[in-house]
């Protein structure tokens, strides 16, 4: 995995890069203009290859396209190939413009069939990326769930704390809207699922999203210390792959080989208010409602086993948190040797029985 898709990757998955593929797809459904050039809006390494793509309502084939400096000196110019897609009805050819023999550094623009590029920096990536990762770890650090919070102007009170002693249920049907049907099936066993993030703009947690998330986060601590690692001034990631790590290890039960993969629950009925039905802040949701039974599944959110216990588990559930293990171990081994052997606190399992109940308490 190269610098630039570590980091990029990274900020991807913090939602950074949501105005650069927007920016793609956006004014592109009505044909006011016949020609957008889209290039990376982190810019280029030097030593890297270098693409632009022209998305146009009209064939450009044979035509020239250029590389010019801020101030309009052309410094590489080309001929534009053949079409190698389509966006839609409307604009129909995108072309690949490649420019990698440029390498000097500075701020450049790319023009073809007369449309002209956003200015782009070609520069080191700990340069082009700085910033990005350093607001990627920001955004992390404000998702954070749990009692282990970090106060900022964003987040001024734990919340879920409720969490830590949380009921764990079979996983429910649901139907076309994602509602679940009639009542969830309690099991007997209560798990400490505090911590960890929260994943989509909702306060749910998902082990396949967290898991991925500390893939990425711990790839970059290792592989690219400058830029993600303890020689990274604004944008070290290791201490948040450590608390996605510790939620990871609560999300297993080593006793009783059972996988939970998921905190909450995002859409209820019409006997039980859920996730996406309100808008509240995290620390309102340990007491909200008071006792209205209707708002059960918000104060005392259900936790989801992925199956039964020593049941086969989704391989790709199960290889993105094995992953998320096997890097822990090669980050974690000589600086925090417990975690790297999978030291946390273990779910605090009260009975091991597999028998479903049915509860709407």
């Amino acid at each position: 995995m190269t610098r630039a898709t570590i980091a990029a990757t990274t900020v991807l998955a913090a939602a950074a890069l949501l105005l650069a593929t927007a920016a793609f797809t956006g004014n592109l459904t009505k044909a006011k203009t016949k020609a957008y050039i889209r290039v990376d809006q982190f810019g280029y390494a030097p030593n890297a290859p270098k693409h632009a793509y022209l998305i146009s309502t009209t064939p450009e084939t044979g035509k020239a396209f250029a590389v010019q400096k801020a101030h309009g000196q052309t410094v590489v110019s080309g001929t534009i190939g053949h079409s190698i897609g389509t966006v839609n009805t409307t604009y129909r050819y995108v072309y690949l413009l490649a420019f990698g023999k440029l390498a000097h550094r500075g701020t450049y623009k790319v023009t073809a069939a007369k449309a002209t590029s956003p200015p782009f920096r070609i520069a080191s990536a700990q340069a082009r990326y700085a910033k990005a990762l350093a607001n990627a770890l920001s955004f992390y650090e404000n998702e954070r769930d749990g009692p282990n919070f970090i106060r900022s102007p964003l987040r001024t009170a734990p919340g879920h704390l409720n969490d830590r002693h949380a009921r764990t249920y079979l996983p429910p049907k649901t139907n076309g809207n994602g509602n679940f049907k009639g009542s969830l099936n309690a099991l007997p066993q209560f798990i400490d699922a505090a911590g960890g993030w929260w994943d989509a703009g909702d306060y749910l947690k998902f082990v396949e999203t967290t898991s991925y998330t500390v893939d990425l986060m711990l790839t970059g601590v290792s592989d690219f210390p400058t830029e993600m690692g303890s020689r990274a001034k604004r944008s070290n990631f290791t201490d948040e792959a450590r608390f996605g790590l510790n939620w990871l290890l609560h999300m297993w039960d080593d006793h009783t080989r059972t996988m939970y993969f998921q905190v909450g629950i995002g859409a209820g009925n019409r006997h039980a208010i859920s996730d996406h039905d309100i808008w509240r802040l995290p620390q309102a949701d340990d007491h909200y409602g008071g006792n209205n039974p209707l708002y059960r599944y918000i104060r005392h959110r259900p936790v989801f086993p992925a199956g039964l216990p020593n049941s086969p588990v989704s391989p790709n559930l199960a290889g993105r948190d094995a992953a998320a293990f096997a890097l822990c171990f090669k980050v974690f081994r000589a600086k925090d040797p417990a975690l790297a052997a999978g030291a946390s606190k273990p779910p605090s399992t009260c009975t091991r029985s597999p028998t479903p109940t049915r509860s709407d308490s």
